[in-house]
């Protein structure tokens, strides 16, 4: 399950959370965006212990601006509400699987 995080809920969703949690930062007019949403959707149905949610930058300015995210598609890793890794661009199901893998 793919969660639709916005500005408004990002704390409570995303650094709130007890579990790990990807977010993938995206746009409508990404085209590179809509792949990884492909992507994280797939992957989402093979993972229990992960948390996957999408932000629009376009309507949900402020948590890019606040984490510096420039450009999309970028996809960023909490855990315990803490930052701990940044992918950029496209981004492959084997690199997706392995880090995660290496948060174990």
């Amino acid at each position: 399950m793919i969660h639709e995080i916005t500005d408004q809920n990002f704390k409570e969703q995303v650094l709130n959370s007890p579990r790990t949690f990807l977010l993938e930062f995206t746009s409508p007019w990404c085209a590179a965006c809509k792949k990884i949403s492909v992507l994280l959707d797939t992957f989402s149905k093979n993972v229990q212990d992960i948390l996957i949610g999408k932000i629009d930058i376009s309507t949900s300015p402020k948590t890019a601006a606040e984490l510096q995210v420039l450009s999309v598609p970028v996809v960023i890793i909490f855990k315990a509400g803490k930052e701990i890794k940044r992918l950029s661009g496209q981004i492959s199901e084997k690199n997706l699987a392995h880090e995660v893998e290496n948060l174990k």
